[in-house]
């Protein structure tokens, strides 16, 4: 294992809701192509309970991060 993914994996904190949930991830990347944050944030809080709720910024966030790493990668994702 590289020393990056090595460190990346034994950050300190409290990791975000999207890399830790499977569904909710999923349901965000269906979305992400076709709607903007803050429509994704409205479609979480109608399906999903208050507790697993993200807001836009989050989404934001978390979306950038994942196109950063999935560059590193090589991988072409949506925008």
């Amino acid at each position: 294992m590289p020393p990056s993914e090595h460190r990346r994996l034994r950050r300190s904190g409290v990791p975000a809701k999207l890399d830790v949930d499977p569904e909710l991830a999923a349901f965000v990347i269906a979305r992400l192509d076709r709607l903007t944050f803050t429509s994704i944030a409205d479609e979480v809080a109608e399906y999903f309970p208050p507790e697993r709720r993200v807001r836009h910024s989050a989404i934001h966030a978390w979306a950038s991060r994942r196109r950063t790493r999935e560059a590193a990668a090589g991988a072409v994702l949506p925008r």
